[in-house]
């Protein structure tokens, strides 16, 4: 279990204890579930007295910011990954480091100046409000102009523009999703390529399924155990089970073949 401390200096801070990934977590990982990113929050992540987390209720930084914290665990503190040059038709490899992502947008996010006041909105110069989106936000409001309407509003109860509403929030409430500038390698083409964190997660550890099934099926061939039980395992003890497994394999074909 780990003792997740969030932070951002127009938020303030949250904390959070977040599990650690065991079969079952992984099994619920489907990049095209709309329902798997509250599943799979709902599943690894509690409030510091262990007390359920609402989910629908969560702002969507923070969304990001523990999947960012899951990432960084489960996958490593690096992104790399592979982009196909719409130029030249070659492949390209880019990455980028999450914590220096994460530490340019606390830096943006305290020159607005701006902090959330009772009622979770900013208040902007001229009156106006906005609010950071939860993650039940985004599930009501699936358009973009209706959910900018929803977080924004004048003094005198109208509406702000999307395009005010969106900006307002990209500096002071970012979102890791984000327009990455990448050069292909080949032809030097410039592309922007649009990365979010939460679907790259989810699309990394379900690239693993095929790994999870092999281990699922060494450990229970090794020991005997039920479906339920290996899955109840956390991600780290399966794997260091398996690699137990393969390792004696190993010892033991050399040795035959000595």
């Amino acid at each position: 279990m780990q003792r997740l401390l969030l932070s951002l200096p127009t938020l303030g801070e949250r904390r959070f204890l977040l599990q650690e990934l065991d079969g079952h977590a992984e099994l619920l990982v489907d990049p095209d579930d709309p329902e798997a990113v509250p599943r799979l929050l709902g599943s690894v992540l509690t409030e510091p007295s262990g007390a359920p987390v609402d989910v629908a209720g969560l702002l969507c930084v923070w969304r990001d910011r523990v999947f960012a914290a899951l990432f960084q665990r489960e996958l490593g503190r690096r992104v790399d990954s592979q982009a196909h040059c719409v130029a030249c038709g070659e492949e390209y490899a880019f990455g980028f480091e999450l914590a220096a992502v994460l530490q340019a947008q606390d830096v943006a996010a305290a020159a607005t100046g701006l902090r959330v006041i009772e009622g979770g909105t900013f208040t902007l110069e001229d009156g106006a409000r906005v609010r950071p989106p939860t993650v039940g936000d985004i599930a009501e409001h699936g358009d973009p102009d209706a959910l900018a309407e929803a977080l924004g509003g004048t003094p005198s109860g109208g509406t702000l523009s999307r395009d005010r509403v969106e900006a307002v929030l990209d500096e002071a409430a970012p979102l890791l999703t984000l327009d990455l500038e990448t050069r292909c390698a080949e032809c030097d083409e410039v592309e922007l390529l649009r990365f979010d964190i939460v679907r790259y997660t989810l699309e990394s550890l379900a690239a693993e399924r095929p790994l999870l099934i092999r281990e699922t099926h060494l450990i229970a061939s090794r020991y005997g155990w039920g479906h339920d039980t290996i899955m109840a395992l956390t991600r780290g003890d399966r794997r260091a089970y398996a690699g137990l497994i393969l390792g004696e394999r190993t010892a033991t074909g050399l040795r035959s073949a000595g």
